[in-house]
């Protein structure tokens, strides 16, 4: 989970509850109602993701995509890990 900053990471384990446990932090974090000016940086989220080259993960990356700016970086990520793109948009921002 992250904005400008990496704000959480799980560690992998299977079933139901971790995907219970990702839902939970991610809920728990939008109320917070973050600054809305502080927007996100995906290349965070990249940069902590090569600190584990030596294990493959699946990462889910929802997002707006309204960032032209999509990393190089991401070319490698993509070879060492699974990274599943989900365009989450709102009409009215368009």
């Amino acid at each position: 989970l992250f904005s400008d900053r990496t704000v959480d990471y799980f560690k992998p384990s299977s079933g139901k509850s971790q995907l219970f446990r990702a839902l939970k932090s991610f809920l728990q974090y939008s109320e917070k109602a973050p600054d809305s000016n502080s927007g996100s940086d995906i290349k965070v989220a990249l940069q902590t993701l090569q600190k584990f080259k030596k294990n493959r993960l699946v990462v889910f990356i929802l997002s707006d995509f309204l960032d032209n700016d999509m990393p190089d970086d991401l070319r490698y990520i993509r070879c060492e890990h699974d990274i599943n793109f989900i365009h989450v948009y709102d009409t009215i921002e368009y």
